[in-house]
């Protein structure tokens, strides 16, 4: 009897060794709000709009050590609307729209393949004041789908928001310095260039200083026209984007800015000019669970001439480590005829701006995480 709890014991010790050894997290984002926008196209809209801090996702990560300081990591995420419980409607036909991927980690850094974020969504994303929500921060102003016709605000401007068929390399980070290269194959037979994508970042912190530097390029799958007949045959650079970021967190506030130029086809109706986004922005806590966040972006779209503006401020209450009430309210001043939206409109609902009519949205709700 002694013998045979010995070995149960000894069974349990390695079996808790085992599971210490490897973990997987279900983990997700339910982000709901009431919003109030002016000046879109269809006339004033009030609405419940989905994902306003935060796009609702839901997950699955894990680790395994395999020893020696080697890992396996993994990350599947998919996008849904909690408006209606269905999946997004940029995901009804790829059901881990948000992420696919499969790393190896070590001492060596990390090398991870699969769709991904793009390096230089990422680091906006990081920098974004307004949290890289959907309404009324950095990654909205640079956002939606209307920059090609000529507003000022397309994620064109910093390429796609993930990749596809991915593989990006982290390095070990060293005195607060640290770099990740991306490629994106573009698996087109006969042609290496056709559909690839290159990026790289450079990312500094030390003690409250935090800065990062993002570069991306994507090469076209296909010929194809854009613009005033400007075509581009596959394999060739459809746009170049480069960004610069710093943050510094002075305790009463963390101030942030960033500058963002885009040259190419992607930003546009005439290749080869620019589009530019330069914004500042400020995190203050209020009190433990309070806190204010306040930015202003301005917009150069050379391409048109045109320069529209976008304020932005909002409150956050944290109820809890994982709820949180807030209120955002974002303007964007349009220059000329310009249609620079205030959120990001493959997210939200009936909230296309109108060419020459300034935007305004004011919205209230509650995240919460798990």
């Amino acid at each position: 009897m002694k013998k045979s709890l010995i070995a149960l014991a000894a069974l349990a010790t390695v079996a808790t060794a085992a599971q210490a050894q490897s973990s997987v997290t279900i983990y997700g984002v339910l982000d709901a709000g009431i919003a109030n926008t002016t000046g879109a196209s269809g006339g004033t809209v009030t609405a419940l709009q989905n994902g306003i801090l935060s796009t609702p996702r839901l997950g699955f990560r894990g680790s395994e050590d395999l020893g020696g300081g080697l890992k396996a990591n993994f990350n599947l995420e998919a996008e849904l609307l909690v408006t209606n419980g269905s999946a997004a409607p940029t995901s009804t036909t790829t059901l881990f729209s948000r992420a696919a991927w499969v790393s190896l980690a070590g001492n060596f850094g990390e090398l991870k393949l699969g769709r991904q974020n793009t390096i230089a969504y990422d680091v906006a994303a990081k920098f974004d004041p307004m949290g890289a929500g959907n309404l009324g921060g950095i990654i909205t102003t640079a956002d939606s789908a209307t920059a090609t016709a000529g507003s000022g605000n397309s994620f064109n401007s910093y390429g796609n928001t993930r990749w596809d068929n991915a593989v990006q390399y982290y390095t070990p980070k060293v005195g607060g310095a640290q770099a990740n290269v991306q490629y994106r194959l573009g698996g087109v037979a006969g042609d290496t260039s056709a559909g690839k994508g290159i990026s790289a970042g450079l990312h500094y912190a030390v003690g409250n200083f935090e800065a990062s530097a993002a570069y991306l390029a994507e090469y076209a799958a296909t010929t194809a026209t854009t613009g005033a007949n400007n075509a581009i045959a596959a394999g060739n650079k459809t746009f170049d984007h480069y960004g610069i970021y710093a943050s510094y967190d002075f305790g009463v506030a963390k101030a942030i800015a960033g500058h963002t130029e885009t040259k190419g086809a992607g930003n546009g109706t005439v290749v080869g000019k620019a589009y530019v986004t330069d914004f500042v922005g400020a995190i203050v806590p209020l009190t433990g669970a309070l806190s204010a966040r306040v930015t202003y972006a301005a917009i150069n779209n050379k391409d048109l001439g045109k320069k529209p503006e976008q304020y932005s401020a909002g409150l956050q209450y944290a109820m809890s480590k994982r709820t949180t009430l807030y209120t955002v309210y974002a303007r964007a001043q349009q220059d000329g005829l310009t249609a620079l939206n205030t959120a990001s409109t493959s997210k939200f609902t009936g909230t296309t701006a109108v060419a020459g009519k300034d935007q305004s949205t004011v919205a209230v709700g509650v995240r919460h995480t798990f």
